[in-house]
């Protein structure tokens, strides 16, 4: 897909460095007219987060959203795994290309995600493994093509921080949900938190709150910069 194609996420030409080119695999959605929720967090997840990421994957099916993800183990994983339960769709965008033998645990979930009408997606034709800053560029992409993050269990120095800087750039609503209190685990989430970012509560909030905007149509103009720069950088 490139951007004159009608399937290329109408929310990625609004971001500082849009891809030129994605290369997909199973079926498109489309984005640009289905609210879509990024499910974000720690790889090493604690059993609570992975709890909470299977069910907000699951609410995403329910409510009709799209799921965007990567596709490591943990929070990516348990949230694709809730989404599939409920026959949802899900986007899990790579840091390698498409044939890469990469995360070969993870296999069997991307062939059910291509099963449930899902797609895997990536900017790369020919990367076989992960080259260095290539989580970073591809989370600006599952960020990017979402209207709202969720963000699960992020640590203070961490690389799941780096989602909420590319939020922040892409003016994205970041959630986060709250873990156990003083939990180092989440000193990150804390104080992102504190920086701006919102609660989460339930996906529902999330797509009551597109549908309104949506029509209004402040999804179709250059989106106001969002806030939590100052944890996330």
């Amino acid at each position: 897909l490139t951007p004159e194609c009608e399937r290329y996420p109408q929310a990625l030409r609004f971001i500082p460095d849009p891809p030129a080119v994605l290369y997909v695999k199973g079926w498109m959605p489309d984005l640009n007219d289905s609210p879509c929720i990024a499910v974000v967090g720690a790889r090493d997840a604690l059993p609570l987060s992975i709890q909470t990421a299977s069910r907000v994957g699951y609410e995403c099916a329910a409510w009709d959203a799209v799921l965007i993800t990567g596709g490591a183990v943990g929070v990516d994983s348990a949230a694709i795994a809730g989404a599939l339960q409920a026959s949802g769709t899900a986007i899990s965008v790579l840091p390698v290309d498409l044939s890469s033998s990469y995360l070969l645990r993870n296999m069997t979930l991307r062939t059910r995600i291509l099963e449930n009408g899902g797609a895997l997606i990536t900017e790369y034709l020919s990367q076989d493994s992960p080259a260095r800053g290539g989580f970073q560029l591809r989370n600006r992409l599952i960020t990017g093509m979402c209207h709202a993050a969720v963000l699960i269990q992020a640590a203070l120095k961490s690389g799941t921080m780096i989602y909420g800087r590319h939020a922040a750039d892409q003016g994205r609503e970041l959630f986060v949900a709250a873990g156990p209190e003083n939990a180092v685990e989440f000193a990150g989430s804390r104080a992102l938190l504190e920086d701006g970012a919102r609660p989460f509560t339930k996906v529902q909030d999330i797509v009551m709150e597109y549908e309104m905007r949506e029509a209004m149509g402040s999804f179709l103009q250059q989106p106001e910069k969002g806030k939590v720069k100052k944890s996330a950088s």
